[in-house]
C-alpha cells in the first residue's frame, strides 16, 4: 500500500521536533517549530481517527510562551494584509481583466457531464507517478515519499482539504498528507500538488526568516504545486492515459482557479480597514454588496460575483489565485527547458518577497496573456 494509517513515522518526527525546539534559542526557529508541531498533532488525528491531546503547554511550554509566539506570528500576517492594501488597486485591475477573458470559458464547464473514475491497480498508479517524477528527474523525492513511507490517508470527516502537506524547515522532514487516498486519477493529482510543494520548500534558499516570511506573508506559496498539477495533467495528456478522467480533472481545476479568482478580486474591492482588521469575514452577504456596489453597473452584476455562500480567506484566495496565474506561464519553460530555465530561476529569487506587480511586468504577465495561454488549455476540453 503506498499511502500508510500507521502514525509510527509521524510520532517519531514529533519527537525530534520537539527536541529542536527544547533546544533553539531564535525566534524564527521557534515560530516555524511550533506551527509544525501543532500540524504534526492534528494530522496524527486525521490518520488515525482518534482524538490526541495537543495542547498549548504540550507544545509551547506555557501559555504565555504561545502568546509570545502568536504577537510574532501576527506580525507576519498583518505584513501580509499590508502589502494587500499597498498594491489594492493594482489587484483589482489586473484580476477583473483576468476574469472578463475568462468567465465565459469557464461558466461553459457548469454544466459538463463528467465520466466515471477509474479504479487502478497499486502497479499502475505507482507506474504512473514514478514516471512523471522521472521525466523531471525527481526520483529521489520519489523515493522518499514512496519508498520512505511518507504518504499518509486521511480519514473522510475532516474538512474540504484535499491534501496537505508538513514540512520542518530545520531539519527538511516532510510528509504527505491524501483525503480518502484511493488508486485514482483524484490521488495522483493531489500527489502532484503536494510533490510541488516539497520541490518548493527543499529548494528554498534562505534562513528560517526567510523561510517564515515567504510561508506566512508572500503571494507565492501555491505556484509551484499549481506548477505541478498543470504539467502532470499535461504529462497524462501527452501519453494518452485516463483520457475523459483527464478533461474532467482539469474542467474542475479551472472552475476552483475562476472561484479563488472571483474571491481575491472582491477582497480587492474592500475598504482598507476591513482588510487590515479582517472584518470582512463578519460582512453579511448584503453588508459586503453594499460594500463594493459602487464597482458595478448593476444589482444583477453583483449578484453575479457576490454569491450567498462566498467564504474568503486573503491568504489562500491571493496565494491560489497567483499560483493559478503564474504556473501557466512557468508551464511553458518548464516542460521545454525543465526546472532550471531563466524564468523559473528569477521565480526562486523572488518567491521569498512580498508581493509586488514587478516581477508580472518584468515577464510580460498581463491578462492578454493569460487568455492566449488559458485558451489553449481550455481548447482541449472542447475538443
Amino acid at each position: 500500500m503506498i499511502a500508510t494509517n500507521n502514525t509510527r513515522g509521524l510520532y517519531h518526527r514529533l519527537q525530534v521536533a520537539n527536541k529542536l525546539l527544547k533546544r533553539s534559542h531564535d525566534k524564527d526557529e521557534k515560530i516555524a517549530l511550533s506551527n509544525y508541531m501543532w500540524d504534526l498533532y492534528h494530522s496524527m488525528e486525521q490518520v488515525s481517527s482518534r482524538e490526541i491531546n495537543a495542547s498549548e503547554k504540550k507544545i509551547f511550554g506555557s501559555h504565555k510562551n504561545y502568546q509570545k509566539l502568536m504577537r510574532r506570528f501576527n506580525l507576519y500576517k498583518l505584513k501580509m494584509l499590508e502589502n494587500l492594501v499597498k498594491y489594492k488597486g493594482f489587484h483589482s485591475d489586473f484580476l477583473r481583466d483576468i476574469l472578463d477573458v475568462v468567465e465565459d470559458d469557464t461558466s461553459e464547464l457548469d454544466d459538463r457531464e463528467f465520466a466515471d473514475t477509474s479504479i487502478l491497480s497499486e502497479g499502475d498508479f505507482y507506474t504512473i507517478f514514478f514516471d512523471f517524477m522521472k521525466k523531471y528527474h525527481l526520483e529521489k523525492l520519489f523515493d522518499e515519499f514512496v519508498k520512505e513511507k511518507r504518504i499518509y490517508k486521511v480519514v473522510a470527516d475532516y474538512d474540504n482539504t484535499l491534501g496537505f502537506i508538513l514540512f520542518n524547515p530545520v531539519n527538511q522532514d516532510i510528509d504527505i498528507f491524501v483525503k480518502d487516498f484511493f488508486y485514482n486519477i483524484y490521488s495522483l493529482f493531489v500527489l502532484a500538488h503536494e510533490s510541488g510543494h516539497a520541490y518548493d520548500f527543499i529548494h528554498f534558499d534562505g534562513d528560517i526568516s526567510a523561510y517564515n516570511h515567504y510561508y506566512y506573508q508572500s503571494f507565492y506559496v501555491e505556484t509551484i504545486s499549481k506548477l505541478f498539477e498543470r504539467i502532470f495533467l499535461d504529462y497524462l495528456f501527452q501519453n494518452h492515459i485516463l483520457g475523459d478522467e483527464v478533461n474532467d480533472l482539469l474542467a474542475e481545476m479551472e472552475m476552483n482557479n475562476y472561484d479563488y479568482l472571483l474571491s481575491s478580486y472582491v477582497l480587492s474591492l474592500l475598504d482598507d480597514e476591513l482588510l487590515i482588521n479582517e472584518k470582512y469575514s463578519t460582512l453579511s452577504h448584503q453588508e459586503l454588496i453594499n460594500r463594493i456596489k459602487k464597482y458595478f453597473i448593476s444589482e444583477e452584476a453583483i449578484g453575479f460575483y457576490i454569491q450567498d455562500d462566498i467564504h474568503f480567506d486573503v491568504w489562500a484566495d491571493f496565494n491560489y489565485t497567483y499560483g493559478n496565474v503564474l504556473s501557466l506561464y512557468l508551464k511553458e519553460p518548464v516542460e521545454e527547458e525543465g526546472f532550471d530555465n531563466a524564468m523559473m530561476n528569477d521565480f526562486l529569487k523572488e518567491r521569498g518577497r512580498l508581493f509586488t506587480p514587478a516581477f508580472l511586468e518584468k515577464w510580460d504577465i498581463t491578462p492578454s496573456g493569460y487568455q492566449e495561454k488559458h485558451s489553449r488549455d481550455m481548447k482541449i476540453l472542447k475538443k
